[in-house]
């Protein structure tokens, strides 16, 4: 047989689930979320955890994207402005190359291109956020000092890392610029003191094979079928002419070097056609030339590598996008509040609390009823 007390503790008892059932409705309705703490939903909790540790990852490789792509884009920028000066340095040079051109011409024509090497120079020496874009790794160290001084970076380069186990590295070491800055100052000294040079060939002392004579500024030089590179170098420096004349190595082997002491040029007559067997040729139409057209060339290529990066970046960007969408999704639908769910949950708590109250006043003596 059920007491009026059990009767009236098992009627409360469900009075107070209906109660919480309600408060629970109302508290997700009001705060937005299915769990305010761990404890109120320790499944839905625990996935939600390692969704914001996925989040929180997905935004540093956000950030390290950014940061890829705006190096990468500092330093396009960068490689672009040296092809351009570059293109005109060469062009100088090939002005600067013609017979036609007086001493004076000359010198103003080597002025702009010292000008455009101070500009390469500043390219070469480029900083983003403070930090130098050639430098290698030594990002605080000014890669270059002059156009001739030597490489002060490293060969290292900037990485980040843009997704799990994805590291690109959108920096260029400046051994690529380098030779750019040397071939430059080395088109401005040639304007000023104009330089020519032979063919290579395989040895500097063995004989020529060639005899007569040519004369350079007016001045003759005689040459033996014996003479070796080294026996003409000496023959034209003994002359007088106003140059001077060195056996320089090259990727071929030996040349025979000559150069103004002024910026009147060289001149000759070679009715033997000594010279002109031996591959006699301005610097600026042959060796400075090829120096220039190699550096044009290299950094063409690593403009278009470091392109390559930014497509991989923008690429990468969307599908870190994509990514982060699909996780916020899924967080939501962990975390958040179903409002139409919690709403009809409210509905049904409010009236089952109601029909527990009606069946309790009915159910128990009018003066217990009060008292609960």
């Amino acid at each position: 047989m059920i007491t009026g007390t059990a009767m009236a503790a098992g009627l409360l008892t469900d009075i107070q689930a209906a109660q919480t059932k309600q408060a629970q409705a109302a508290a997700q309705l009001a705060s937005g979320r299915r769990f305010t703490h761990p404890s109120g939903h320790p499944a839905a909790a625990g996935s939600a955890e390692v969704l914001n540790a996925a989040q929180a990852a997905q935004v540093r490789y956000q950030g390290a994207g950014r940061a890829a792509t705006a190096w990468s884009q500092a330093t396009g920028t960068a490689l672009q402005q040296a092809v351009d000066l570059l293109q005109q340095v060469r062009q100088d040079a090939l002005s600067g190359a013609s017979s036609t051109l007086t001493a004076a011409e000359r010198t103003a024509t080597a002025g702009v291109v010292g000008q455009l090497g101070q500009q390469l120079l500043q390219v070469a020496n480029s900083r983003f956020e403070g930090l130098y874009l050639f430098a290698g790794q030594k990002v605080s160290t000014a890669p270059f000092a002059s156009q001739t001084a030597s490489y002060a970076g490293d060969t290292g380069k900037v990485s980040f890392e843009v997704a799990p186990g994805m590291v690109v590295t959108p920096s260029v070491a400046g051994t690529v610029l380098a030779p750019v800055l040397h071939a430059v100052a080395q088109v401005q000294a040639d304007l000023l003191h104009p330089r020519y040079q032979t063919a290579s060939k395989a040895s500097a002392t063995a004989a020529l094979g060639k005899s007569g004579s040519f004369s350079i500024n007016g001045k003759t030089v005689t040459v033996s079928a014996g003479e070796s590179l080294t026996g003409l170098a000496s023959g034209i420096n003994a002359a007088g002419a106003g140059v001077s004349a060195s056996v320089v190595t090259t990727s071929g082997g030996y040349a025979l070097s000559v150069r103004s002491d002024s910026t009147s040029g060289v001149s000759t007559t070679d009715s033997s056609g000594i010279l002109s067997g031996l591959g006699w040729q301005g610097a600026l139409n042959g060796s400075d030339l090829h120096a220039l057209d190699t550096a044009l060339r290299s950094v063409a290529a690593t403009q278009g590598q470091v392109g390559a990066v930014q497509q991989g970046l923008a690429l990468q960007k969307q599908t870190l996008q994509g990514q982060a969408q699909t996780l916020q999704q899924q967080q939501a639908s962990l975390e958040d509040t179903n409002v139409a769910k919690e709403s009809v949950a409210y509905s049904e708590a409010a009236q089952g609390l109601q029909a527990s109250l009606l069946v309790t006043s009915k159910a128990l003596p009018q003066s217990l009823f009060t008292f609960l």
